[in-house]
Parts: structure tokens; C-alpha cells; sequence
């Protein structure tokens, strides 16, 4: 991996000391393998005291200086030289005396050296700059600005924490034989310094071949601790026999075989080498979407999926209104999406997209001479979504939207059954975006409806209970009308049935003989009495025909008895003012 990284930018300094970084583990892990495996003490001991204290003396100072460099940590410069300086001298003293490791012991899985009179000093050295490291990183990440640079801070920082872990091996040093799988740890660090590099463009590497040799250099390093194991093994399975050494070797065998196929999916998946079915994963995508009608969830379905087949993370999906004035939905994979950028095409673009109507490459566009036309408008808008490939959208001759895509994660070219692949997404998508806008601008009617149905039927609920709050006070009035009818009624039926039966002793000569003129006022004022107890009877029969107790019949009379009576009632008046009224009428009326 050091010299995939150097090979890059061989003057960068970065770049050189992550290179010796590397070289000093890989001095230490080759080291470390021939001095376990080593068959006497004194093989051992050479290759402890001259070789593997060699590869350990800077491994922790390269790391601590690559984080100098990498936050421009100016003033931690002089302790840099400084740790250089005092690794230096501890391996001067280690070749020359061996006070740091002074000897080796035997253990079961081989041999594991023995602290010297040093020993102690060199642990305080190593762990401090060890701590110095990770702090320089942890506090580079609390400080950094993009959430692209922090995420590159938080991988360095854990995976040399992972890496610092396997420090453990300095136990078996002491008096406790604890084996030494340190080696794991730092496995876990290429692994994870990978990682930042492919997809986080640690150092600005991304070429095809540092991801090729990466992805090679992740695969071995799954198999390679099961081939330390066995040589580590090595002696007991000489010990064993024919028959028993042929059942290890066939167990590790298949071991080997279902590690390889359970864990290479995943790396060729992480470093975008996994090959795709495009039958499987065209009718995976129909059925999915089938089931989807919200028009963002449908444009995340569609971008997920262009993303795991594709390894891109520049996806884009913009959607247009029916007249392609503004956008009504722009996504894209995190937080690649501007809010207060246009992403809008031009007009004679939009035009040209509704007429292609099919796949639309970049490099088509420059080379090709039938592009000549669009090529400056449309490249200058594939530049500014770092776009390769654009989608157009188009639905029974509507243009809905586009779909962008960027540069593969593994750089490779897009091939024909990538073309026909993304061809058929379009059609589907096109067919599926329709019915989902469609489905949307439903819902938004139903929703605009339902709005002004609730905001009548408040309307009608308010109406209703002020016309029921009238109608109970209309009854109220209703009620006390009868009430009062009533009451004046019996008031003025009293003192008018005491006229009547006064009235009747004197037209009957109860108290003495009367005058023919007497006579003729005594009947007037009976006939008038009896008159208006007759009026106030039909005022009660009024209210109760309002309040429908009573029925009501009609009935023939005579016309000339109601004139009569009405001339009756004024003729007392017409009297005192000295006119004279007199009534003519046909007969029979």
C-alpha cells in the first residue's frame, strides 16, 4: 500500500513518511514471523536485536509526524525531531547492547522476547507519542470544518487506535505468556487505511490501479492470518500422523474456501468489482417500485439502486414541472444537493433532452459530430453537476425530469450492458415518476378539497347552531307570547262575564221594568259584550292554531250580520257627534 501511495505524488512529504510508515510494519510483521518461527534462541535473538527492534524503534514517531503533516501541526515540528532523535538512540542501544530486549524466552507458539534494563524507558517513549498521535487526530477532527474531512479523521483515528491495541504483545514480555496477534490489529489498520482511501480520497489517490492493488492487498489480508496460523502450527502438525495431518489440511482447506466465499462478496462490493445480473437486478427494481407512490421515496429508490449497480456517489435526480419552468424535486446521495443552486437546465437543453429521449454520455458529446449542435450548452451543464451520464425522463413526449450520474468509485468505463441497463431503468423510471407525480398531484387535490369541505362543514355547523340558537329563543318568545295571551285573557274574561250576566238580569227584568230606549242600549251592550268575549276567545284560538293545538274549518255566513254588527259598534260614537249612519245591501247576501 506504501508504494501505491508514494507512486502518487513521490515529492509530496505526506505522502513519503505514510510510505516508511508501511515500510517499518511490514520490517516488523517479516521480522516478527522468522523470529517466532525461528528453530534455536540464538536465530531468535538475531533477528530481535538487529531486524524487528529495527522496524519498531519509529513505528509510532512515522505516524505521529504523518499527523503533523496532515493538520500543519507547525509547532509540533521540534517534537518530531525530537522523537526521531531518542528512537534512534534507543536503536543504537538495542544493536549495540541489547538493554532494551536483553534476550528471548520459549513459548508455545514460538519465542517472545524478554524486557531489558531499557525496556521500561522504550515503553514510556513508545506509548507517549502513541497518545500524542491519537490526540492529534481526535482534536483534528473536533476542529474540522467539512464533514468530508472529519469523516477522513475519524477513520485514521480509529483505525490507529486498532493499530496502537496491538501494542499488547509487549505482555508477553513480562512473566505472563499472553500470545502476540498484534499483527491482527495492524491488518485492521490496512484494511481501514483502505477504506479512507477508496472512498474518502485520503491523500487524493484515485486511479484504477491503486484501487485494483488495494482491493488485491484487502483480499489477501483476509487470508493471510489463517496462513500465519499454520506455520505457527507447523510443529504440532509435524507431530502428527499421515492420516491426521491430511484431515487438518482438508479442514483448513475448507476453512479457507467459505472465508473466501463469505468475505470476498463484500470486498468486491466495497472496491466496486462485483459483477451484476441485469435481468436479476431490472425485475428486483420493477417489483420494488410497484409498491412505491411517493414521489421522494420513488426518487431515493432509484438513486440507491443506480448506486449499489453503479458505485457512484454523484447521483442526481431532478424532476421538472409540467412546463419545465422550475424544479419540483432535486436529490442526491447525502448532502450533495446545493439548496440555492439552479439545477435547472437551459431552455434549449430541456428542449434537446424531450427530443433524445435516450442515454446521454459526455464523451459522446465531445467526440460526436451529431452533438455539435448542444455540445457547449450541454457540457457546461454536465460540469456543473460533475455529471458523465444524464438520463432524460420522458413520458408520452413530457419531459419529467433527469437523472445524473457521476464518475464510477472504481473509474471504470461505463460498458454496452451498463448503456442497455440504464436504458431500460429510464423507461421504467419514466413510467413509474409519471404515475407517482400523478398519484402526488391527486393526493394534493384530495387534500385541497378535503380542506374546503372542512372549512364549509365548519361553516354550516357554525350557521346551524346560530339559526338553532335563534329558533330556541324564537320559541322562548313563542311561549311567553302564549303565556301573556293567556293571563290577559282570563283578566278580561273575569270582569266581562260579570257585565254579561248584569247586563242579561236587566234585559230580563230581573230589576224592574226598562224603556223601549234603555232596552235597545241594554241589548247593545250585551251584544257588544258578548262580542268582544267572543274576540278574546278567538285570540286563544289563535295561539293555539300558532302552536297547532287547534284545528281550523271554514264556514258560509251571512254578510249582512257582520255589517250589522260592525254599524252596531259605532253607532253609540256616531250618536254623540251627531252623525247619522244608515246601511243599504241587497238581500240575500
Amino acid at each position: 500500500m506504501g508504494v501505491f501511495v508514494l507512486s502518487k505524488n513521490i515529492k509530496d512529504l505526506k505522502h513519503i513518511v505514510f510510505f516508511i510508515f508501511t515500510v517499518s510494519i511490514a520490517i516488523w510483521q517479516i521480522s516478527s514471523f522468522f523470529y517466532h518461527s525461528a528453530v534455536s534462541n540464538d536465530i531468535a535473538y538475531w533477528w530481535a536485536r538487529y531486524i524487528l527492534f529495527f522496524g519498531i524503534s519509529f513505528i509510532h514517531i512515522h505516524p505521529y509526524y504523518f499527523s503533523v503533516l496532515m493538520l500543519n501541526l507547525k509547532n509540533q515540528r521540534k517534537f518530531v525531531i525530537l522523537g526521531y532523535i531518542i528512537g534512534a538512540i534507543f536503536c543504537i542501544i538495542q544493536i549495540s547492547t541489547g538493554y532494551v530486549f536483553s534476550g528471548q524466552k520459549r513459548v508455545y507458539w514460538g519465542h517472545a522476547g524478554v524486557l531489558g534494563p531499557l525496556g521500561v524507558y522504550y515503553l514510556i517513549f513508545f506509548y507517549t507519542y502513541a497518545a500524542a498521535l491519537l490526540l492529534n487526530f481526535y482534536l483534528g477532527y473536533r476542529r474540522a470544518v467539512t464533514d468530508a474531512e472529519r469523516l477522513k479523521l475519524k477513520y485514521l483515528f480509529v483505525g490507529l487506535l486498532v493499530a496502537t491495541t496491538g501494542s499488547i504483545d509487549f505482555v508477553a514480555m513480562s512473566k505472563y505468556e499472553v500470545y502476540q496477534f498484534g499483527y491482527l490489529f495492524v491488518d485492521a489498520l490496512a484494511v481501514i487505511m483502505a477504506y479512507t482511501i477508496v472512498r474518502h480520497r485520503l491523500l487524493d489517490i484515485e486511479t484504477v490501479a491503486h484501487k485494483t492493488l488495494l482491493w488485491i492487498t484487502t483480499s489477501i489480508s483476509i487470508v493471510v492470518p489463517i496462513f500465519i496460523l499454520v506455520l505457527l502450527l507447523r510443529e504440532w502438525v509435524e507431530r502428527l500422523t499421515n492420516i491426521q495431518r491430511t484431515i487438518f489440511h482438508t479442514v483448513i482447506f475448507f476453512i479457507l474456501l467459505a472465508l473466501y466465499n463469505k468475505l470476498k462478496p463484500s470486498v468486491d462490493h466495497f472496491f466496486g468489482r462485483r459483477r451484476y445480473n441485469a435481468e436479476d437486478v431490472f425485475i428486483k427494481f420493477i417489483k420494488e417500485i410497484a409498491l412505491i407512490k411517493s414521489v421522494e421515496e420513488l426518487a431515493d429508490k432509484i438513486i440507491n439502486t443506480l448506486s449499489d449497480v453503479f458505485y457512484t456517489n454523484n447521483i442526481k435526480i431532478i424532476l421538472f414541472d409540467e412546463d419545465c419552468k422550475s424544479c419540483l424535486l432535486v436529490k442526491g446521495i447525502s448532502d450533495g444537493i446545493d439548496k440555492n443552486k439552479n439545477y435547472l437546465p437551459d431552455p434549449i437543453l430541456l428542449e434537446w433532452l424531450r427530443r433524445c429521449g435516450d442515454v446521454v454520455e459526455a464523451e459522446q458529446i465531445v467526440i460526436d459530430p451529431k452533438y455539435s449542435d448542444i455540445k457547449e450548452t450541454a457540457l457546461r451543464y454536465f460540469n456543473s453537476l460533475e455529471a458523465k451520464i444524464c438520463i432524460p425522463i420522458v413520458f408520452y413526449d413530457r419531459l419529467l425530469g433527469c437523472i445524473t450520474l457521476g464518475r464510477k468509485r472504481n473509474l471504470r468505463a461505463l460498458t454496452i450492458s451498463d448503456l442497455n441497463l440504464l436504458s431500460m431503468f429510464r423507461m421504467e423510471a419514466a413510467v413509474a415518476l409519471s404515475n407517482s407525480i400523478s398519484y402526488t398531484t391527486l393526493q394534493t387535490y384530495r387534500n385541497e378539497l378535503e380542506e374546503k369541505v372542512r372549512e364549509r362543514t365548519e361553516e354550516l355547523t357554525r350557521t346551524y347552531l346560530e339559526l338553532k340558537k335563534e329558533h330556541e329563543k324564537t320559541k322562548e318568545i313563542a311561549r311567553l307570547k302564549s303565556l301573556f295571551i293567556a293571563n290577559i285573557s282570563h283578566e278580561l274574561r273575569t270582569p266581562l262575564s260579570t257585565i254579561i250576566g248584569f247586563t242579561e238580569l236587566l234585559q230580563g227584568k230581573d230589576f224592574g221594568p226598562l224603556t223601549e230606549k234603555q232596552e235597545k242600549y241594554v241589548d247593545s251592550v250585551l251584544n257588544r259584550s258578548k262580542h268582544l268575549l267572543q274576540l278574546i276567545n278567538n285570540i286563544l284560538d289563535f295561539s293555539k292554531i300558532e302552536a297547532g293545538k287547534m284545528p281550523v274549518a271554514a264556514n258560509d255566513f251571512f254578510i249582512t250580520d257582520l255589517l250589522n254588527e260592525a254599524v252596531e259598534n259605532i253607532l253609540p260614537i256616531a250618536a254623540k257627534k251627531e252623525i247619522k249612519i244608515t246601511t243599504e245591501y241587497e238581500n240575500n247576501m
